[in-house]
């Protein structure tokens, strides 16, 4: 503080000072203070050094400047340790780009869409011609997505048609609510596609691909089982049923098979045709030829609903559309893509690839014999006729071997004469 600073603030206290003495000491005394001589340069002197006491305690310009600078750096770290760093798509490299689409484009968030996209998809294929109506391959694109085949276009339209649901779900959501690394999108656009779209791209096929494997297994143990195996057949149980109206397929005669396998208790066939003589009293030992019915509509609509891991309630177009894709395959008399391995599929460029569908050759084993273990009514069912048998060989009627063979199409004399499950 300069000393002109200094004169003024010392004469305001002066005259506070003399008012305060006046106030509170007697007029006799007053004269002694002599407050304008000695006692007021005392005062000065006093004043002085206690206001530069103070100005030398208190901290210079140059701590003061970098004690804020050292306080101020410490904040800014701590909320840079502690805030998640957001970086612009731009300025991120392919393996971040890609993490950061990954926990954006969460697996929930894809399979919510999935059904939806599918369904329209399915119906969209079905009344197209120029697909020849195959709606079943859609969903199983070759492991190389860069191949030219009908399965991997129909695969690429669904993983875009996500992709662009997402986006326009996203430009609903407040700007600063959106991911980050997608916060712009709001819809895609398929001819000018930029890096965080082809990521996305890739995200979303990587998110599909779980429900494949399921799907194989179940048209493999519902389907193709009957067409490939031994002894195994399915036939229309009335070719000549009309068509049913939308959302009437179920249980319908149009879609309506039977389904006839040899099957044992432990679900192991041999490879001959069963007949062979058995030394065992037990009716259950042995090869039993079992007829099942089935619907292609239900079928079809488990097969929907597995590739999407959800029980989805799909349109009835959609439905009817894979239902009929069945029902041709059935009445297709050429059963070669049951023995085609899924290399050899994947470069099939066109449409009705149906090996796509199957399940790995050793993934097979498994599945068949599930399929040809007898159930629980077949069992009770083998059991009766036994007894049945057993009557008349006692009235001397004729005698019944245990093992039953079976081959070609189904027709009155093989059908048992139990109930069907």
């Amino acid at each position: 503080m300069d000393s002109a600073a200094l004169n003024t603030l010392f004469e305001r206290l002066e005259v506070k000072l003399k008012e305060v003495v006046d106030a509170s000491i007697e007029d006799k005394h007053k004269e002694q203070l002599a407050i304008d001589g000695p006692l007021s340069e005392l005062m000065r002197t006093v004043f002085t050094e206690e206001l530069n006491a103070f100005a030398q305690r208190q901290p210079s310009a140059a701590v003061v400047k970098a004690d804020l600078v050292k306080s101020v750096t410490s904040a800014v770290v701590h909320v840079l340790r502690t805030t998640p760093q957001v970086r612009s798509p731009d300025q991120m490299n392919k393996e971040e780009l890609h993490d950061a689409l990954n926990k954006a484009l969460e697996t929930k968030l894809l399979r919510d869409q999935h059904p939806k996209v599918l369904n329209r998809r399915t119906i969209a294929v079905g009344a197209d011609p120029l697909t020849k109506k195959d709606v079943l391959t859609i969903s199983f694109p070759a492991a190389s997505k860069t191949r030219a085949t009908y399965s991997n276009e129909q695969f690429s339209k669904i993983v875009k048609v996500i992709v662009h649901e997402v986006y326009e779900r996203n430009a609903l959501i407040q700007v600063e609510k959106r991911p980050t690394v997608f916060r712009n999108k709001t819809r895609l656009l398929v001819r000018h596609m930029d890096r965080i779209d082809r990521t996305a791209d890739a995200v979303t096929r990587n998110a599909l691909h779980d429900g494949r494997s399921e799907t194989r297994k179940l048209f493999w143990k519902l389907f193709a089982v009957y067409l490939s195996r031994p002894g195994a057949s399915m036939q229309l149980s009335k070719p000549d049923a009309v068509a049913p109206t939308l959302g009437a397929g179920t249980n319908s005669d149009y879609f309506a098979v039977l389904c006839k396998i040899r099957a044992t208790t432990t679900g192991e066939v041999p490879d001959d045709d069963g007949t062979a003589e058995l030394e065992s009293e037990d009716p259950l030992d042995g090869v039993h030829v079992v007829v099942r019915s089935a619907c292609l509509y239900v079928i079809a609509e488990l097969f929907l609903q597995a590739i999407v891991r959800a029980t989805h309630p799909f349109d009835a177009e959609a439905v009817n559309s894979v239902a009929c894709n069945l029902r041709d395959i059935l009445l297709d008399t050429d059963r070669s893509w049951t023995t085609m391995s899924l290399k050899a599929a994947e470069l099939l460029p066109g449409s009705c690839a149906w090996a796509l569908l199957c399940p790995l050759k050793d993934g097979r084993d498994a599945l068949e014999k599930e399929v040809q273990t007898l159930l629980p009514t077949e069992r009770q069912a083998v059991m009766a006729r036994a007894a049945h048998r057993g009557v008349h060989d006692e009235d001397g009627d004729g005698d019944f071997g245990a093992g039953v063979g079976g081959a070609g199409m189904l027709d009155e004399d093989d059908q048992p004469a139990w109930p069907l499950n």
